[in-house]
């Protein structure tokens, strides 16, 4: 029998305690803090004040942020349902027949800071090995998730004409996209869920600066776009989630709506114990009597 080396087993140990566990990484969801409350945010990038505009018959529907320095224009006839929140150095203009929303002054600076948090989170997270990688998606693909937090990580998202991305998950599920290079949607593409994977619970992470993000055309999408070194514009197309970037552009017929709201669990209601009746009452008062007689 070949003898063992203690060194050697020394050495085995030590790398199966601190280096293999790295291969299982358990991720964590991403907390975006006060950044949630909002459908639209834009954040300031280093000098880079944030702009937030909604033009022709576009629609929004949800809360919008506007950081320091930053400025919201809304033209046309869409409609921005929800309040405005603008930093107290932000500034609005607005020149359309549409709702521009309740415009008012707020605070953001924590929002700013959960999602700037959230983006670093998820960048120190992604030095792990991912649940997957992918070069490039650029057609139709189903992609499953594991049971839980699912890291994906993606060069380029580029989906044109008739492209669907089926993101396969459950409801408790939590599917994470860091993307490092392009993010492009046209044509008729769209990003769905299945198997009761909830859209609140997709994140497209764009961490590093680079090219706008565009969805356009007729393209649909889900999920959170969390892009705070880029610009987001929504060019005719229709996306169910939210959008943290630098400059966020929503135009020509483009609508985006917030999260659907969970219902909240309601208490089981306690069993009803029904009162005697009448009728048994006298007839359990009559039953001795009836005994007697026989």
């Amino acid at each position: 029998m070949k003898r063992v080396d203690r060194a050697s087993m020394v050495v085995g140990v030590i790398w199966a305690l601190c280096v293999a566990p790295s291969a299982f990484a358990a991720f964590v969801a991403p907390d975006l803090g006060d950044a949630a409350a909002y459908t639209l945010l834009a954040i300031p990038d280093s000098s880079d004040a944030p702009t937030l505009a909604v033009s022709s018959d576009s629609d929004v529907a949800g809360q919008l942020g506007v950081g320091p320095g930053g400025f919201y224009n809304k033209s046309g006839s869409g409609d921005v349902t929800g309040n405005v929140i603008l930093a107290s150095t932000a500034t609005s203009l607005n020149t359309g027949s549409g709702n521009p929303g309740n415009i008012q002054t707020g605070d953001l600076t924590s929002a700013i800071a959960d999602a700037l948090a959230a983006s670093n989170a998820i960048s120190l997270a992604a030095l792990d090995p991912p649940t997957a990688s992918f070069a490039s998606i650029t057609s139709t693909d189903t992609i499953t998730g594991i049971n839980g937090v699912s890291l994906f990580a993606v060069g380029d998202l580029n989906l044109g004409g008739s492209d669907i991305l089926t993101l396969q998950g459950a409801a408790t599920d939590f599917f994470i996209f860091h993307v490092t290079g392009v993010l492009n949607m046209s044509g008729s593409s769209k990003i769905v869920t299945s198997g009761g994977l909830l859209p609140q619970n997709v994140l497209f992470h764009v961490p590093t600066t680079g090219t706008d993000i565009i969805v356009s055309a007729s393209s649909e999408a889900v999920g959170t776009f969390l892009a705070p070194h880029r610009d987001f514009t929504l060019h005719g197309a229709l996306v169910q989630g939210r959008v943290i970037a630098n400059d966020i552009g929503v135009t020509s017929g483009g609508e985006f709506f917030a999260f659907p709201q969970q219902p909240e669990p309601q208490p089981q209601p306690e069993p009803v114990i029904p009162e005697p009746s009448t009728a048994l009452l006298l007839g359990l008062g009559l039953l001795p009597l009836a005994r007697r007689r026989s």
